[in-house]
C-alpha cells in the first residue's frame, strides 16, 4: 500500500473536510469556540458520523 503525504489528502477526503473546514473558519471569524470533534467515514459511500471528544480528565 502506498500512503500519500498528508499535504497531498485524497480529493475524495477534501470533498468532505473541505466544507467543515469553512464552516469552522467561520465559526472562529465570529469569535465562536470550536468543540472537539472527531469524523468517522467512508470515503466511497461519502458517509460521515460526528463524534464529539470529551477533554480533560472526568
Amino acid at each position: 500500500m502506498i500512503e500519500a503525504p498528508i499535504s497531498n489528502p485524497p480529493q475524495a477526503y477534501m470533498d468532505i473536510i473541505s466544507q467543515l473546514i469553512d464552516k469552522a473558519r467561520g465559526f472562529l471569524e465570529a469569535g465562536e469556540k470550536l468543540q472537539p470533534m472527531a469524523f468517522v467515514g467512508n470515503l466511497t459511500t461519502k458517509e460521515v458520523i460526528p463524534v464529539m471528544i470529551q477533554t480533560g480528565s472526568g
